[in-house]
């Protein structure tokens, strides 16, 4: 499989919140992130994903949560960028009777419908010309059911900056990397890592990788043990949005040119594995984060209705007073985010 690399690494992954609208950050956004992932198809005009593992909720979110905004990646060259923005993404999503493989046949449906409320339009046409767009397609020939999307891709050119700054920012994320790997991450928080770690061995200049490399490496193989002494745990249970993670994490393992050990061995186990309940804690900030989202949207159609003249303060110390409570109500959402995601982060 193919994941192509010509940018600077970026933090990854998607949270996924029961009963609340899905946030992707942008600097975790999905397709940029597989797309450096592994080196190995550097130039390449696509990148391929196999959704095998995917729950077709699961799968249907991941194509919202990955197309809903243009593909923002960050490249050194205008001819990097030429080339990016044709860039389109193969997702396998269907294997043929023989195959060992097994996806469900509602997979297809799924993903296409995840992709029309991202707003992609399904084109029996599509091509690196028309963005916004995608098709699915049944080869024969080798058995293979996949979908191709050709979204819009952000892509820009960074600025130019002194090699010693961008030395100490890659010596700054490194240790960083070196602290994470101390800490008692939850399988989420440790796949994310894995896939961070993996991403910035795959840029380091050659320099780079003479003085950091083994840095690097040992990083990832303290992250991968805790990763699998996890899941291989009997008494292991994780979360919707752990074993999410995990999903994703593996499936870029396995399309590795160089394959790790026990990679297929783990992820029959975490197929099995069923999400537990999140913790109480979780639970209440998310009940407190619902509420603050209801508070906030009535104080702004307030405002709004004041704005269109259909709505008069009483004074303008009222009208003051309101702007004043959205900020503070916009700052106790914040403030309940970063908690929730210090939890889903990091065990208690």
């Amino acid at each position: 499989m193919t994941h192509s690399s010509d940018h600077q690494g970026s933090q990854a992954a998607a949270s996924t919140a029961t009963a609340l609208p899905r946030k992707i950050t942008k600097h975790r956004n999905f397709p940029a992130r597989i797309m450096k992932a592994d080196r190995k198809s550097f130039g390449e005009d696509y990148t391929e994903f196999d959704l095998h593992g995917y729950s077709c909720q699961l799968a249907e979110d991941t194509m919202i949560g990955a197309f809903s905004q243009p593909v923002h990646l960050n490249v050194q060259t205008e001819e990097s960028k030429a080339k990016l923005e044709q860039h389109y993404f193969t997702f396998v999503i269907g294997r043929g009777k023989h195959s060992n493989t097994k996806m469900s046949v509602d997979l297809s449906k799924a993903v296409a419908d995840g992709l029309r409320q991202a707003g992609l339009e399904e084109n029996r046409h599509a091509g690196k010309d028309q963005r916004g767009t995608f098709k699915i397609i049944a080869d024969k020939d080798i058995a293979t059911k996949v979908v191709k999307v050709y979204p819009v891709m952000d892509i820009q050119v960074a600025e130019g900056s002194d090699a010693g700054s961008e030395e100490e920012t890659v010596e700054r994320e490194v240790e960083r990397l070196q602290d994470m790997s101390t800490r008692p991450l939850t399988l989420r928080s440790l796949s994310r890592t894995l896939v961070e770690t993996r991403c910035l061995a795959g840029n380091l200049t050659d320099d780079q990788r003479l003085y950091l490399g083994h840095d690097l490496s040992e990083i990832f193989k303290s992250l991968f043990k805790s990763f699998r002494n996890d899941i291989e745990s009997p008494t292991f249970a994780c979360t919707e949005e752990d074993k999410e993670a995990a999903v994703e994490l593996l499936q870029l393992e396995l399309n590795r040119e160089k394959v790790l050990p026990h990679i297929k061995d783990l992820q029959q186990r975490l197929e099995k594995i069923e999400p537990s309940e999140p913790g109480p804690e979780l639970k209440e900030r998310r009940k407190a984060l619902r509420m603050r989202q209801k508070q906030l949207q009535e104080l702004e159609d307030v405002w709004d209705r004041s704005a269109h003249g259909r709505y008069k303060f009483p004074s303008v110390d009222a009208m003051t007073k309101h702007s004043k409570k959205m900020e503070e109500v916009s700052a106790q959402i914040e403030a309940i985010n970063e908690r929730i995601e210090h939890l889903l982060d990091f065990k208690e």
